[in-house]
């Protein structure tokens, strides 16, 4: 027959094991509750993102962008500072133009007309710079195309604020999803505001940080990605209230390279919902034009008129004299080595 300190003892022991039992089904019932409130919350916020998306089928916007270089560490390149006007132009299904100015104060020498212009068109990146001087003090405008759909890098890093806030879910970028991205926080203060925090790991090894303002429509407001520790890109974005467009960027901060560069944007005029020619996304390189498509590896002179000539690999190996291009044929410059040669 037990004891009564025997009895005693199994009394605590099964008190003990049933505080665990609860403890265990408590916890297991809030982690529930919590996976629940966080997938109601990335509805919340994927509804309000696709609202705006399918109510601002185009905007234009201008701005103007300060962008400031620190000196290279090396003593290569001294610290620079550059001020540009930037128009910007964003189609229905996440087509994109984006024309760089500089702003008179920085129009200082020949060079300082340059004016880049960016554009994607759904299926083709094109880029364009008016000019560009080579090592034999000569100059000519130069472009460039390919069909893939990578991201173009600096180009999108100009525009991603807007990207954020009127095209979340485009292709291919920012291609955010409900399957890609995760609320990892619902209340952390940023930048004084109380914001949900959400967290994106498929771009391995790389992951995007948003800070999603919910008083803001569900505003992206801040941005980051890292590798590891090593951030690589920070953003921060002031909104303002618009009739039109509801909460929009009034004006933004990026940082990259560790702090190195830096681009700042004010915003100065936006409309939405503008009719758009069918040729915005698809600009036509100017006579003279030395254009490289990347997917072909080839370079060609345009020559308007819808002509062009193709520069050859021995030509561009051997170099040659920009304007003998126009009196010459393809190969005249080099003529191709024979087989065996």
């Amino acid at each position: 027959m037990p004891t009564s300190r025997q009895i005693l003892r199994r009394q605590l022991s099964c008190a003990v094991c049933l505080v665990s039992l609860v403890l265990a089904g408590t916890t297991q019932a809030e982690e529930t509750t919590d996976a629940a409130n966080k997938a109601e919350l990335l509805d919340k916020i994927f509804d309000a993102w696709t609202k705006r998306q399918q109510n601002t089928k185009t905007l234009q916007a201008t701005w103007q962008e300060t962008i400031f270089q620190a000196a290279d560490p090396a003593g290569d390149e001294p610290e620079q500072t550059k001020s540009q006007k930037l128009a910007f132009t964003l189609g229905p299904n996440g087509e994109t133009s984006l024309i760089s100015t500089p702003l008179p104060a920085a129009a200082d020498n020949a060079n300082g007309q340059v004016t880049e212009v960016s554009s994607f068109n759904g299926q083709r990146h094109f880029h364009f710079t008016s000019f560009v001087e080579n090592k034999k003090d000569e100059g000519w405008p130069i472009g460039s195309v390919w069909d893939t759909k990578a991201s173009d890098d600096a180009h999108a890093a100009q525009i991603r604020p807007w990207l954020l806030h009127l095209r979340p879910l485009g292709e291919p970028a920012p291609h955010l999803t409900r399957d890609n991205v995760k609320v990892v926080a619902t209340d952390v203060d940023f930048q004084g505001r109380r914001c949900i925090v959400l967290e994106r790991r498929d771009e391995t090894p790389r992951i995007g940080v948003f800070y999603v303002d919910p008083q803001r429509d569900y505003a992206i407001i801040g941005y980051h990605s890292q590798v590891g520790d090593r951030l690589t890109l920070t953003m921060t974005v002031t909104p303002t209230f618009d009739r039109q467009l509801g909460w929009r960027p009034a004006q933004w901060d990026c940082e990259f390279a560790n702090g190195r560069f830096k681009v700042s944007g004010v915003l100065l005029q936006c409309k939405v919902n503008v009719d758009l020619p069918p040729e915005t996304f698809t600009p036509d390189f100017p006579r003279g034009t030395i254009v490289f498509d990347k997917d072909k590896g080839l370079r060609s002179l345009i020559l308007g008129e819808g002509q062009r000539r193709i520069i050859t690999p021995e030509e561009s190996a051997a170099g040659f004299v920009y304007k003998d291009l126009f009196t010459t044929k393809s190969g005249d410059l080099a003529p191709a080595k024979k087989r065996g040669q």
